[in-house]
């Protein structure tokens, strides 16, 4: 937010510059017609080709201050525009992480469902497994001779390896 408000801050200064800079370009304008008059009353005893040359190179020198001027103002819009576009480009990153880091990512939602899957796999080939372990080991003891064995697969079916 402190970002924004600084941005805004020189955003304002460089609006204020650009106006400072085309009543500047203005000024001058108004400036060189107003000398350029001035010296040709004043001037009205010259030779027509010399204050011709003379109008010409005021002329001259004024655009060169306007298009130096026009420059400094398209230079300042232009850091203006860049500005902006980097505030804004700013605001989508940092929402984007601000979404990325709140969502679990892709890999792991995929390890989890495997997992699960697995673990689902495992319990449903266990029960169903589990009759016929049941009826092979009642099978095993009808036919083993001996206590001890008996109590061996009893011991295995309670507790299995």
């Amino acid at each position: 937010m402190n970002e924004l408000a600084v941005t805004k801050t020189e955003l304002d200064q460089l609006r204020n510059e650009a106006a400072n800079l085309r009543a500047r370009v203005s000024k001058v304008a108004s400036w060189k017609g107003t000398r350029i008059w001035l010296r040709s009353a004043r001037n009205s005893q010259i030779s027509w080709p010399t204050s011709r040359c003379m109008h010409n190179d005021l002329e001259r020198s004024g655009e060169n201050d306007r298009r130096h001027l026009e420059t400094q103002v398209q230079m300042m819009e232009n850091q203006t525009h860049i500005m902006l576009q980097r505030d804004i480009d700013m605001k989508a990153l940092q929402s984007c992480l601000a979404k990325t880091s709140e969502q679990p990512s892709q890999a792991q939602v995929r390890e989890s469902l495997v997992a699960a899957e697995t673990s689902k796999h495992i319990s449903k080939t266990e029960w169903k497994n589990l009759p016929d372990n049941f009826k092979a080991t009642q099978r095993n003891l009808l036919y083993l001779p001996g206590e001890q064995q008996l109590e061996q697969e009893v011991a295995e079916l309670r507790y299995p390896a």
